[in-house]
């Protein structure tokens, strides 16, 4: 009996100390570097009808893809957002979309939901919150 009560007095004291001492640090987001490359400063002088241009595909293009997924959306100038699935035109959705100073909300009907993403011009590209769109060449 008395062996038992070591054994288990015994382990207790391992694992309490071997639990505690190994604890993770507590770290502060100083010790981070955050990646700058994706922050982006919307150009004060844009207004919501420079935005919604550069949303509508121009001569030689269709839409916007992007390499993080196998979704592309086609913005149309009376509202209509064309969302075509993985397997091109075999599933595509037609949604809606609105744009409220850089706020683009788009009615993903693929995804039953409204979805708002803060929306930026950078260089020739879309960026939609993080995710960044090119536009889609014939």
């Amino acid at each position: 009996m008395k062996f038992i009560i070591r054994l288990t007095s015994f382990t207790f004291v391992f694992f309490t100390v071997s639990c505690t001492s190994n604890s993770p640090k507590q770290v502060s987001t100083e010790d981070f570097k955050m990646d700058t490359s994706i922050i982006v400063k919307v150009d004060p002088k844009l207004n919501e009808d420079e935005l919604k241009l550069f949303l509508y595909s121009i001569e030689g293009t269709y839409g916007w893809a992007t390499k993080s997924n196998n979704i592309t959306f086609d913005f149309f100038t009376d509202g209509r957002l064309h969302i075509q699935g993985p397997d091109g035109e075999a599933t595509m959705w037609q949604g809606s979309w609105k744009l409220k100073q850089d706020q683009l909300t788009l009615d993903r009907v693929d995804l039953n939901r409204l979805v708002t993403y803060k929306m930026a011009i950078l260089s020739d590209t879309l960026l939609l919150d993080t995710t960044v769109y090119t536009r889609i060449r014939l």
